[in-house]
């Protein structure tokens, strides 16, 4: 089996192939299942941190360098309801949904009507603050009861 072949259809920056070849032809074959799961957790960890292209290293480069042998942090695992809230996010970003999608899953379409908003708020809501509509969508997902802020505002006083 040729391993490079493999690993460079899962490497995330396949640039300058000719060098990594030339690298690949120094590793043990002992090392490719190593250097294969090393792989795949970068691929989730620069994903998540959202590095840039130019700062994830050339195949050569992690090849030569032994970069499987680096220590570093898994990415947290987000849980499905982290991705259903994202996912509703996307939905209500998208300006071609005037009207709430009948394609979107169960899972969310149980929260939106749990929340009671209209979708129009939720674009709305959804483009001028984000992080704040997750948050509020999340806590639908998680079946949290919904507590107005104003509301526990006016009766702490």
């Amino acid at each position: 089996m040729d391993y490079f072949i493999s690993w460079w259809e899962i490497y995330f920056r396949r640039e300058a192939k000719v060098a990594a070849q030339k690298a690949a032809k120094k590793i043990k074959p002992d090392e490719w299942p190593l250097i294969m799961e090393d792989t795949k957790r970068r691929v989730k960890y620069y994903d998540y941190n959202k590095t840039d292209k130019k700062h994830r290293p050339l195949g050569a480069s992690y090849l030569n360098g032994r970069r499987w042998e680096d220590e570093y942090d898994d990415p947290p695992v987000q849980n499905d309801k982290n991705n259903e809230a994202n996912e509703f996010i996307s939905l209500a970003k998208n300006k071609w949904n005037s009207t709430f999608p009948n394609d979107a899953s169960p899972i969310i379409k149980a929260a939106f009507f749990r929340a009671g908003r209209h979708w129009r708020d939720w674009q709305m809501l959804a483009q001028e603050n984000p992080d704040m509509a997750r948050d509020e969508i999340l806590r639908h997902l998680n079946n949290e009861p919904y507590t107005d802020r104003k509301m526990k505002a006016a009766g702490d006083e």
